[in-house]
């Protein structure tokens, strides 16, 4: 319900918008093959809702050699971004994460491992409104994948875990001890 209160606040900035800025795409935990094509003058999004300790994964590249800007960023952030390329509000500088975002580059590889719930978008950014970004030359196209591990080592598993290592270790001991 969240998840889609926030997309429909996106697709009403993008709809405000005078560009043609492609909808976000919202992703879950798993293995997600990106192949897009960005015009000149757009972006495309990628929304992903993450837990603490969970991790994303992104390899993706411009086909073509062409510099774009990799973006990545939270849901807020990228909010304030659209609605100010929209005129609805003024705000001059789009935030993001320094681990994940690589300006006028033609590839972006990382890891990156939350330590608090957040939701989190990766953008392929390919106009020309950031500072130090790329300058855009007509469509690019871009492959790769983008990957959501979810966290494992939540409480509840450890708990688990430690009771199912108490349980083996007391039947050995119960099965070694009359033994001796």
């Amino acid at each position: 319900m969240r998840s889609s209160a926030i997309i429909a606040v996106i697709v009403l900035f993008s709809v405000l918008s005078a560009s043609t800025i492609a909808n976000p795409v919202e992703l879950g935990y798993g293995t997600h093959q990106v192949s897009e094509t960005i015009p000149m003058n757009d972006d495309a999004a990628f929304v992903i809702h993450m837990e603490a300790g969970d991790s994303l994964e992104v390899d993706l590249r411009e086909v073509n050699g062409k510099h774009v800007d990799f973006y990545l960023t939270n849901l807020t952030a990228y909010v304030a971004y659209r609605a100010s390329l929209s005129g609805v509000i003024e705000f001059d500088y789009l935030y993001y994460l320094a681990q994940g975002t690589r300006k006028d580059a033609v590839e972006a590889g990382y890891h990156y491992t939350l330590f608090f719930d957040n939701t989190l978008v990766v953008m392929i950014d390919n106009s020309p409104w950031t500072d130090g970004g790329a300058s855009p030359s007509g469509s690019v196209s871009i492959e790769g994948s983008i990957i959501v591990h979810k966290n494992v080592w939540t409480a509840q598993n450890i708990i688990i875990t430690v009771l199912v290592i108490s349980v083996i270790i007391a039947f050995m001991v119960g099965v070694w001890l009359p033994r001796k």
